[in-house]
This record gives C-alpha cells, structure tokens and sequence, in this order.
C-alpha cells in the first residue's frame, strides 16, 4: 500500500495540459476523458452525459460521487435520467481518490483539496463551453463523501450559480460512527493485496446496506451488485481516501453560508451516518417555526431545505434507485413550472 512519501496515487494516466479536453459525451469507461490540473500535479476523469434536446440544454446537473467505485453505477443511473430528460446535461466528476487518479505529490485527499480540484475542473469546462457554469445554474448533486465535498464547494466558492445543491446521505463532519468505519478499512486495505467478493462482503456490505436489504438479497446477489465494477480503485488509493476523510473540514459552522435550495435525500436505515447530519442541516435552513416548504417554493425563494426519508441504507441508488428518480422527476419538474410562470 502506499504511504504518505509514494509519488503516484494509482495508475499513472496519459497526461494532458490544463484546460485541454480531449472530447466530451458518454464514454465508456478506458474512453473516460482525463482532466490534468492547472497546477499540473493532479490528473483525475469524467464523464458528460449530454441529452437531445430540440431548444438546446436547459438543465445542468455536477454530480460527485460516494467512496469507491461507485461511479458506474452513477453513470448508468444518469443515462437513464438523461434519456428521460432531453434537455438536461450531467458532469459526472470521479474526483481525486478514485480510479484513474495520478498526483505528482502525495496530498492530503479531504474536502478542500476535492472541491479545489474540481472547482478547477469546471473552470476549465466552462471556458471550453464544454459544461457552461459560470453563468449558467446548475444543481450541484453529491453521494455521502461526495456531498460533503458539494456541500463544501458551495460553501468555499459562493460564486458559483447554483440552482439547487442536492445532498444525498450527506455528513457534515467525521463523527465516531464514521470513523469507525474509516479506521476499520484503512486497516483492512493494508491486510490484503486485493478487495475480493469475500472481503468485500465482510467488511464493506454491512457498512453500506441497510440490513433490510441485506436480509432480503442472496449474499451472492448482494456481493455482485455492490462490488462488481470494471475499474475498481486499488487499495492504497481508497486508504488514502479514507485517510483524507478523517482530514476533512467540519462543516457546521459553514451551514450560514449555505445560499441555495436543499434537497436532502436520508436513508432512515443508513449504517454509515447517522440521521442527525441531516436534521442539522434543516435546523439551520429553514425558517423557525414553519412547515417544511415544498420544492417549487424552494426554488423560488432561492433557500430552504427539504428532507426526504427513503427506506435504505447508504447506497440510495441502489436500494431505491426509483425514488431517486421521482425526487430528481419533482425538482426538475418544479423548474420547468416555475420558469414557465415567469416567462
């Protein structure tokens, strides 16, 4: 495993100067394009999923995701949504600390360096015209690790226009149940050479589903759809990873300087956080003393926060990829009334 002197994190990819996108579109996964800071010392990929739509893309969405390897899955949920709705684009952003991920250096992989590489990543994007977002809103959507990093870059970078931050199973610091969980793995990641089905479904399973669908799906069912991708991140680039979650920045205090609709989406049967990230994030968006606004309000008003409980534990697309798409289908669906009414 690597340590905190190793060089490369991962596989070193063919390096490209910042701001030079070799193509854009769905790939697939060897055809991934590779993004290479400005700084030149971290290289890391995406994924652009681009509708057919007649009046041109009305819609954006970043994405970032949840730890290891979910990013298929991701994608493969999304070309679904996209499909669905020809007007919308997604930026799926597989983040420094997953597959494919080189650095010159050896950094430390928390919030901050994430959310700086990526706000890099949009820059870049954006004066390519490739993924517009510097004068175009967008939602900004992250997955457990990935909405602390979401949650993080709007707070850090209040310039960017959002039109809603989607947070999915979001923590806002490492509490003890967390790191229990990242301890346990570091650990286990410097005992074996490879992350087989057997490891995974010892170690990681019971981490990430909740035991009502651990109860109802064959242990090799479970193994296979939780584990089974095709470029999965080697171990030392997930210890790092976890080692720069048990960095992250709290987040807390930074709920003030939330300036956008919130949408959170919980699993009331989460093993890997706990319900109260989510209810403090409510607390301190919405307004004492009143109902939970709806969706269309949010967005109108510009602020707010909405918590939706799903019946599932941490890997929401997985266990309730439908109600995913019904909460995505509503926001959508309340941004087309609302820019129609003020037409």
């Amino acid at each position: 495993a690597a340590q905190a002197g190793s060089k490369h994190v991962g596989v070193k990819a063919k390096a490209i100067p910042e701001g030079e996108i070799p193509f854009s579109g769905d790939r697939a996964r060897d055809g991934d394009p590779e993004y290479r800071t400005v700084d030149g010392d971290t290289t890391f990929k995406y994924g652009l999923l681009n509708g057919d739509p007649k009046g041109g893309v009305v819609y954006r969405f970043v994405v970032l995701d949840d730890f290891f390897d979910t990013f298929e899955d991701t994608r493969a949920f999304f070309s679904r949504f996209v499909s669905t709705h020809r007007d919308v684009q997604v930026l799926l952003v597989k983040y420094p600390g997953q597959a494919g991920t080189m650095c010159d250096s050896s950094p430390i992989l928390n919030n901050a360096f994430i959310a700086a590489k990526t706000l890099s990543l949009l820059r870049s994007l954006d004066r390519t015209r490739t993924f517009p977002s510097s004068s175009s809103p967008f939602t900004l959507l992250g997955i457990g690790n990935g909405a602390n990093i979401a949650l993080y870059m709007h707070t850090s970078a209040p310039s960017l226009p959002l039109s809603s931050l989607v947070l999915i199973n979001p923590f806002l610091f490492v509490d003890a149940r967390l790191e229990l969980h990242l301890r346990s793995w570091i650990s286990s990641f410097g005992l074996s050479a490879t992350v087989g089905l057997d490891l995974f479904w010892h170690l990681f399973a019971p981490s990430f589903l909740s035991s009502s669908y651990l109860k109802r799906t064959p242990p090799p069912v479970a193994m296979q759809v939780s584990s089974g991708v095709g470029e999965p991140a080697p171990l030392d680039v997930r210890s790092l990873l976890c080692q720069g979650t048990l960095a992250h920045t709290d987040l807390r205090k930074s709920l003030p300087r939330v300036a956008a609709p919130v949408l959170v989406l919980r699993g009331v049967d989460d093993p890997l956080v706990g319900p109260e990230h989510a209810e403090a994030i409510q607390k301190a968006l919405a307004a004492e003393g009143e109902d939970q606004p709806g969706i269309r309000q949010c967005l109108e008003d510009g602020q707010g926060c909405i918590v939706v409980d799903m019946d599932c534990g941490h890997r929401m697309l997985l266990e309730c990829r439908s109600k995913v798409e019904e909460a995505l289908d509503t926001l959508l669906t309340a941004a087309r009334d609302l820019a129609r009414s003020s037409q």
